[in-house]
This record gives structure tokens, sequence and C-alpha cells, in this order.
């Protein structure tokens, strides 16, 4: 019998003829996921996870912030909940400068350069959600690119946003 794998997705952009990584996400054998950033700085992990109990943080140098507790990721989900958003502003992506090496992912969401005009605000937001959907409306927000991760369910939903997303109560 061959034991379960984690899935490993990466998000990437294609700069120029570089593919360079924006973030990872994570999808373990128990149901947990993780948005990841890739950082220089040694010792740094700041990432955000949602927990097979519904349990939803983000982490970074050692402290647990906007701490939530929401639906559990199993057969009984329904609708849509964040993982994270994350902010990309005007010039930023020239500035990646980790490559993407599509071996190590399971899969890759890539995005190609011209659809994040430099002059621009976006975000990236990663939100499991209930099977088949994908009805995720922001007033006044435009969707620029979209993937969905469907290794299990929920399926992991990412959505590139052109501006910026209003906070969220839970998070504000």
């Amino acid at each position: 019998m061959t034991a379960v794998k984690d899935w490993m997705y990466g998000v990437a952009i294609r700069h120029d003829r570089d593919l360079m990584l924006l973030c990872r996400i994570k999808r373990s054998r128990k149901g947990d996921a993780y948005f990841l950033m890739p950082r220089d700085e040694p010792g740094w992990d700041p990432h955000a996870s949602y927990h097979r109990d519904g349990t939803r943080h983000v982490r970074s140098h050692g402290g647990k912030f906007l701490v939530s507790k929401v639906q559990k990721p199993d057969g009984s989900f329904r609708g849509t909940e964040g993982l994270y958003a994350m902010a990309i502003q005007p010039g930023e992506v020239p500035l990646l400068n980790t490559p993407c090496a599509r071996e190590e992912f399971s899969e890759v969401f890539e995005i190609g350069g011209e659809q994040l005009p430099i002059e621009e605000h976006h975000t990236l937001a990663v939100d499991l959600a209930e099977p088949g959907y994908s009805d995720i409306l922001v007033l006044g927000k435009e969707i620029v690119a979209q993937k969905s991760f469907q290794d299990s369910s929920p399926w992991i939903l990412v959505t590139l946003w052109r501006g910026l997303l209003p906070v969220t109560p839970e998070c504000s």
C-alpha cells in the first residue's frame, strides 16, 4: 500500500523569460493547508495555516497572529473560507528572486507578467472552497486569473485580483 503524500503547489510569475516563485501552497496528508512565503532571511518562515480542526492563523518571527476558528476542512465543508491574501505592490514583481523549479511541485499556477502591470496593485487570495465552487465576488474588483487545485476536498482556490482587497473583520 502506498502512503498518501503531501501536495505542494507553486504560484509563479513569468517575468521576461524567467519563472519566479511568488508563494507555495501545501496541503498535508492530514488535511492541513499552508500558504508559504519564500524569504531569504535564515530562520524566518512566515506562513498562514488552516488546520483540520478549523483553526486558522498566521505565523511570523515566532509569533502567532490573526487566530480564528472556522469550519473544518472535511466532508462537511461548504462555501469558502480564506486561507491568506497577499498584496502585490506596484513594481514588486521584478524584485522576485526565487526561481520556480516545476519539478518541486505537484502543479504550478503560472501567471503571465503582462497580467500584473507594474503600476497597478494586485491581491493574490488563497481560499479553501467547496468542490465546484468558484463564484467568489468582491464588489468593484476584477479577477485577473484563477486556478483551483482539486487534489482533495475542499479544493484550494487561488485568485489574482486587480486592486487591493478590503480587510475582513476577522483579520482587522
